[in-house]
Formats: C-alpha cells, sequence, structure tokens
C-alpha cells in the first residue's frame, strides 16, 4: 500500500480522534496495536480505495506491509473496494454511514461481522 508513500503514526487513539475531529477526507489505515499509518502523501494512490460492502478487494496484511488484493478480476476502470472493517460501537457506529450502493450494504462502515449487531431499524440514510 506504501513503500514510502506514507507515514505512520502512534496508535488507533490518534486515529479516531483524526476521523472523528478531520474536515474532508482522510486517509488512515490501522496497521496494528501500536501503530496506524496515515497515507495522505499524495503518491499514495491507495488512498483512492473506498469502502464497500460488497468489497472487489481484500486487505492483506504483513509484519512490514499492507497490501490490498483483488477478490476477482476488475473490469478496466472499475473502482477498487474493500471493506474497511470497522469495530461496532453502538454509541458511534451512526457517525459513518456507508453509502456503497451494494445490494447487501448494511447502511454503515462496519466490520461484516458485526452487521448482526446493528438495532433492527438501524439504517443509514441514502441521500
Amino acid at each position: 500500500m506504501c513503500l514510502g508513500s506514507c507515514r505512520i503514526i502512534l496508535g488507533p487513539k490518534v486515529s479516531k480522534k483524526l476521523l472523528t475531529d478531520t474536515q474532508g477526507n482522510v486517509y488512515i489505515f490501522t496497521f496494528n496495536d501500536r501503530y496506524d499509518i496515515d497515507g495522505k502523501i499524495l503518491r499514495n494512490t491507495a488512498r483512492y480505495s473506498n469502502h464497500s460492502c460488497d468489497p472487489n478487494c481484500e486487505v492483506e496484511k504483513t509484519t512490514r506491509t499492507i497490501w490490498i488484493v483483488a477478490l476477482r478480476d476488475i473490469r478496466d476502470g472499475e473502482e477498487l473496494t474493500y471493506n474497511y472493517g470497522y469495530e461496532y460501537d453502538p454509541d458511534s457506529y451512526h457517525d459513518f454511514p456507508c453509502r456503497c450502493g451494494a445490494k447487501q450494504c448494511c447502511g454503515y462502515i462496519l466490520a461484516k461481522r458485526y452487521w448482526g449487531l446493528l438495532p433492527k431499524n438501524a439504517r443509514a440514510s441514502r441521500s
């Protein structure tokens, strides 16, 4: 994902603050329990990969790198997407609505393993 095209920052608390306090686009990727990656560097084209509830890619992490790997053949010009995998927090999940447009979209940017925890009436606005 970055190969010299990002900066390493300490900790998930920093990322959470950036995600909730920053206006505009934020390109933070949680790497491990100690480090997050800020992909804001312009030459880091992986920052243009978006979230989808029905992604065409997945993330594979090694001890030193992050790879965005295709799950299927991707058409020329098709957007690269992966599930951002946010954890479920009953107090803040609604702050991250999803508008991916997938048929099975859960309505929020949330790891699939948490979809069943959403209240039955919890659906993000599609507008």
